[in-house]
This record gives C-alpha cells, structure tokens and sequence, in this order.
C-alpha cells in the first residue's frame, strides 16, 4: 500500500526512555556519573508505539533522567500534529 492512500492512526503514543553511553578518553561534553561508574553520555530515546525511533538527543550523564522531556516531548509533538492533525498524541514516560 502507497503511503499516502494509508489513514492516519487515530492516536500516537510516545515513550521517552532514557539511557547510558560510555565515553572513552575525553570526548565534549562526556561527564562522570557516579551511579553507572563510568564517564558518559545520558541520551534521550523517543520511540512509538511500533517500537519505531522518532527522535533522540545525546546529553549529558549529569542530567537527570527527565531533564529536558517536557521540552523534547513539545516539538516532537508540534511536528506530529502538523502531519496528522485529526491524532490524538499519547505520553508516555
């Protein structure tokens, strides 16, 4: 089926995982972080309900988990709602 004969889905649920990368040597803006024991980076999955990667962001390991959602969550969704405007987007965090 081509792409544009689809519907759109009537809602999108958005998960925003966090995760760790370590770093090796002195890469910018690689920190220590103290609770995975290792300099690294902290970035910030966002997937779909297919399990699909719709955006990320590499940060860094001194952030807290959900530092920074609100406004990632914000654009992703302005963008989503430009593509399909009768769907409804879900989060989840």
């Amino acid at each position: 089926m081509r792409g544009q004969d689809q519907r759109p889905p009537r809602g999108i649920l958005l998960d925003m995982d966090p995760s760790v990368s370590s770093a090796h040597g002195e890469q910018e803006n690689s920190v220590w972080n103290e609770h995975y024991d290792c300099t690294c980076y902290h970035p910030l999955f966002v997937f779909n309900q297919f399990g699909d990667l719709e955006r990320c962001a590499l940060r860094p390991s001194n952030l807290c988990s959900a530092d920074g959602w609100k406004t990632k969550a914000r654009n992703h969704l302005s963008a989503v709602w430009k593509l399909f405007k009768q769907t409804e987007p879900l989060l989840s965090h």
